[in-house]
């Protein structure tokens, strides 16, 4: 950032105002990631905000409508009847263990799985708002 020496027409260079970052992306770079993890809003037209715009809203309607269909297919392959006709060894040896039981092992599956997924969200959720029209 430049500002003025005094009114003397010496424009020095100012290294610690803070400067807010611009949405300079390229619309559709893909390559480096750039048009996808920054804000790319000054450079658009009409139509492609309206079409981003569009497309934001979809990708977060199907995240709050289908979330749920892989946690519980990955849920359901620890099932304890799953396990025991696709893996009677571990089946069993986990139910010898004084402390573990297939039970214990399918909710500790599942609420791994929905951590992770709240996990994901933010990182999700922060590409669709940049790749958006509105960033």
């Amino acid at each position: 950032c430049l500002a003025d020496g005094r009114g003397a027409q010496r424009w020095l260079s100012v290294e610690t105002i803070p400067v807010p970052p611009l949405a300079d992306a390229a619309p559709c770079d893909i390559i480096t990631c750039r048009g996808c993890c920054r804000p790319v809003t000054l450079n658009l037209n009409r139509n492609q905000l309206m079409v981003r715009r569009y497309l934001a809203l979809a990708s977060l309607a199907s995240i709050y409508v289908f979330y749920t269909i892989p946690i519980s297919a990955a849920q359901s392959l620890v099932d304890p009847k799953f396990l025991s006709e696709t893996l009677p060894g571990f089946y069993e040896w986990i139910n010898q263990t004084k402390y573990l039981s297939t039970e214990i092992m399918s909710g500790l599956v599942a609420a791994l799985l929905y951590t992770l997924f709240f996990a994901l969200c933010p990182i999700l959720f922060k590409s669709i708002a940049n790749s958006g029209s509105q960033a």
